[in-house]
């Protein structure tokens, strides 16, 4: 059994149940388990350390010092993609905001992530972060 499903049998068994068509996949391939407590329908979301976001991400930390200690930063890109991924409409302002002031970026490395996540999403990502791109 593998570490998401172990994770997810524990957190099913506490109520908490699916909330994507594609959930095996998006566990398995994304690292993350999309659920909703079956009740209340409140959203949790479980990142599972280690997907191939994730790593890319943290390769791309810059590190800077305050006061002394060393703080490491996300990239512009990793930050705007968490945002479209998270989906929340506040997000969804902040990722505007971000591209707004923001005109130079690694538009591939964003487009990429955002198409290869949208399948297990039941969501298309890559649409949505074009509707954000100033006109």
């Amino acid at each position: 059994m593998d570490n998401w499903q172990r994770a997810d049998s524990l957190l099913q068994s506490a109520g908490l149940i699916p909330r994507v068509t594609d959930y095996a996949h998006l566990a398995a391939e994304g690292h993350i388990l999309l659920l909703a407590d079956k009740t209340s329908a409140i959203r949790v979301d479980v990142a599972l350390s280690g997907s191939p976001l994730e790593q890319a991400a943290l390769a791309r930390v810059t590190h800077h010092t305050i006061g002394s200690t060393e703080v490491a930063f996300a990239s512009f890109e990793d930050l705007l993609i968490q945002k479209i991924f998270a989906g929340r409409e506040r997000d969804h302002d902040d990722g505007r905001r971000l591209l707004r002031k923001n005109k130079t970026f690694d538009r591939a490395y964003v487009e990429g992530w955002l198409g290869t996540l949208s399948p297990a999403f039941d969501r298309d990502l890559l649409s949505e972060y074009r509707s954000f791109l100033p006109r």
